[in-house]
């Protein structure tokens, strides 16, 4: 069972300014954190006052990291293509089926294969 804080500015009670350089701030980094307590887990979501520079530092993505990011997607597909492709295989020699359905079926099972878990935390 999860459950999600969301802590808004207000709660919090940041300055208006950026909280590495204390100039003021352009725009706010998401921070999401997710911890465990027993059997439970907690997602606490902070919006944090940045300037234009440090936002900019905080959300950089090195070269690796988006080569990582791409592979990982690239990597998804071929194995919900393979995976789907093996499914037609199977069910056209054992003669089971329609083939619009299972055309239907084995791409559901393929391709839904590859979608990352938008509940992850970020971190």
């Amino acid at each position: 069972m999860s459950k999600t804080i969301d802590a808004q500015l207000s709660e919090l009670r940041f300055p208006l300014t950026c909280v590495v350089c204390r100039s003021p701030a352009s725009k706010q980094y998401k921070l999401e954190k997710t911890f465990t307590y027993g059997r439970r887990s907690y997602t606490v979501k902070v919006n944090v006052p940045m300037c234009e520079q440090h936002f900019n530092a905080a959300s950089f993505k090195s070269p690796a990291e988006r080569l990582v990011g791409i592979l990982g997607v690239i990597i998804g597909i071929l194995v919900g293509l393979f995976a789907m492709v093996m499914l037609l295989l199977r069910w056209h020699g054992t003669g089971a089926g329609n083939i619009l359905l299972n055309l239907f079926v084995g791409g559901v099972f393929g391709l839904g294969n590859h979608f990352p878990d938008s509940g992850s935390p970020i971190c």
